[in-house]
């Protein structure tokens, strides 16, 4: 297995932190999720709901960038955050991180839409949803960051109905 930089992307909830992590045990290599960089620099906030209602969407995303930036293993697997790609700052380098050297690979984890809607609602509707419209709100937002998943990955894994560790071998058979 060559040296490689793996990005995972996908929306909230498709399996991202988990695929890191089961990379990690099947490839030997460090995982990072940039959510949780995020948040361990972050200390006073409970959960990043509670840091992004406070803050904001563009202070958010420059902490995606900053935790990005602070992991210098060029080795390893990058779990990005859900909305990473409407980041246009994170994306633009990821994409010239891809374009020096072709060891880094972004991976989107497509998942349903119904499937992600329903674990993201489990524990309240969160700040980037429409508290007034949630299901139709996530309809468009699952429409954009899809396409905009399908649009920036070398790698598509779909995820559906699988269990994890059938993504998972789905995964490893792909790169």
């Amino acid at each position: 297995m060559q040296n490689k930089r793996y990005i995972l992307l996908g929306l909230k909830h498709s399996g991202k932190t988990s695929l890191a992590q089961g990379m990690s045990r099947q490839l030997g290599i460090p995982w990072f999720d940039l959510d949780h960089r995020i948040a361990s620099s972050h200390p006073q906030y409970p959960d990043i709901r509670s840091m992004y209602r406070e803050r904001g969407l563009a202070w958010f995303q420059e902490q995606e960038c900053i935790a990005y930036d602070s992991i210098s293993d060029p080795h390893c697997i990058i779990a990005c955050g859900g909305g990473a790609m409407e980041n246009p700052s994170l994306m633009e380098r990821i994409a010239a991180e891809r374009d020096e050297s072709p060891k880094t690979l972004r991976i989107f984890i497509d998942s349903p839409e119904e499937l992600l809607f329903t674990r993201i609602i489990k524990h309240g509707i969160p700040p980037f949803l429409s508290s007034d419209a949630p299901r139709e709100h996530f309809r468009s937002l699952y429409v954009r960051r899809r396409n905009m998943g399908l649009e920036h990955a070398d790698v598509v894994i779909s995820a559906g109905e699988l269990d994890k560790e059938e993504v998972l071998q789905q995964l490893l058979d792909r790169i």
